[in-house]
């Protein structure tokens, strides 16, 4: 038996090779790129989700501000919306708290009226969320115009418990009789 040689020439398998590993290194660059430019519009999606979920809870907190209002509108318009009548007594004075014609408490100078006041408010179903629409009547005489001092820290309180939306619609109901005449006048 002759043993021919065998000469095998490598040049197309390298060729083959090359080929494939030059397709290979294409096709990784262009997965790389497409798996940046994906994660570029996700990056991009989600942001732009974050700013339709902020506009959404400020429409929704919109509309929570106006039903709040509405409601104290409602309230003030058929005169069940709080009163604070603030009057001088002989042993000092006295804050009472009224809707329509039904007292609902009454303060004193010896009274924690800051807490007193929220917890009324609480009792009477309003929420951090709620409007306030108050009325408040007082004397302005001299001796109330002084005393006013101590309870100007519980309006402080409610104000910042509710956000800013306490609106309080004052009332000087200080008199003075006209000794002369036996009328009552309101003082300028």
């Amino acid at each position: 038996m002759k043993i021919k040689e065998i000469h095998l020439d490598f040049t197309p398998l390298l060729d083959v090779t090359l080929i494939i590993l030059f397709y290979f290194i294409l096709f990784s660059n262009i997965g790389s790129h497409n798996v940046a430019e994906a994660e570029k519009m996700r990056s991009d999606a989600e942001a732009l989700k974050q700013q339709a979920d902020d506009r959404m809870a400020a429409l929704e907190a919109a509309d929570s501000d106006k039903a709040a209002l509405a409601k104290a509108l409602e309230e003030f318009g058929s005169g069940s919306n709080l009163s604070f009548i603030y009057t001088r007594t002989e042993s000092g004075w006295e804050l009472s708290v009224k809707r329509g014609d039904e007292t609902l408490s009454t303060f004193d100078q010896n009274s924690d009226v800051t807490n007193g006041m929220l917890t009324l408010l609480e009792d009477e179903g309003y929420g951090d969320d709620s409007c306030l629409l108050i009325n408040f009547a007082y004397d302005s005489s001299e001796y109330l115009i002084s005393a006013r001092n101590s309870i100007s820290p519980m309006f402080d309180a409610v104000t910042e418990k509710y956000s800013g939306r306490v609106f309080i619609s004052s009332a000087n109901t200080h008199r003075e009789e006209n000794k002369n005449e036996d009328q009552i006048q309101e003082k300028p």
